[in-house]
């Protein structure tokens, strides 16, 4: 794979929406950075070795030059494709003791909108996030723990798993404005990997 630094490893990997490309976040023992490849992962392209240590990330279908990244505290936006990045929207993690966020999700269908979940010490830290201004203002939509965020691709569906032990997560069928506890006693232990949907509208995790 040409294109790539010595001893990197692919941490996240994403598809660049509209196109046959893949964005990586590429770690290596001295840096971490943004790749991109058009032909399949033969080669690829630097797009940038941005500030932070970052963490999850996130590529808009809606505009696929939106895209986002956690980093501590912080929330990082790029607005031309990974190439440039700025702080945008830290306000809900407030706490000295805030975890970083563990999910976030650009919704597919309005580049305005975006979800993240995330933990922290303080019940106001703790929850599912919610903003309509691509990442500048965020409003809490749904209190808990948030350590794992699953999105059906066409947003039909969003789960915000709240233990890695019990069956207990919240779900979102309107793309992530209201959310409804759901716990499922058929499992004793164990939280949902993954989420699909049939056409008639029948959830399978």
């Amino acid at each position: 794979m040409s294109g790539l630094p010595a001893q990197a490893e692919i941490d996240e990997l994403a598809h660049y929406p509209g196109t046959q490309s893949l964005v990586a976040l590429v770690r290596t023992p001295t840096s971490r950075g943004f790749y991109r490849t058009d032909d399949g992962g033969a080669s690829w392209t630097l797009l940038s070795n941005p500030p932070g240590v970052p963490d999850e990330f996130g590529i808009s279908a809606a505009n696929p030059n939106l895209m986002f990244y956690n980093s501590g505290r912080a929330i990082y936006r790029s607005l031309d494709g990974g190439r440039n990045w700025a702080i945008v929207g830290s306000a809900p993690f407030v706490s000295d003791e805030v975890n970083s966020p563990n999910f976030i999700f650009p919704d597919p269908a309005n580049a305005s909108v975006v979800v993240m979940g995330g933990g922290g010490a303080s019940p106001r830290d703790k929850g599912v996030f919610r903003s309509t201004d691509q990442g500048g203002t965020w409003t809490m939509v749904q209190p808990g723990n948030a350590i794992r965020g699953i999105a059906d691709p066409e947003w039909r569906f969003l789960i915000s798993v709240n233990s890695v032990s019990l069956g207990d997560f919240d779900l979102s069928v309107n793309r992530g404005q209201t959310w409804s506890e759901v716990q499922y006693s058929d499992l004793s232990s164990g939280s949902p990997a993954a989420v699909v949907a049939d056409p008639d509208g029948k959830l399978y995790l």
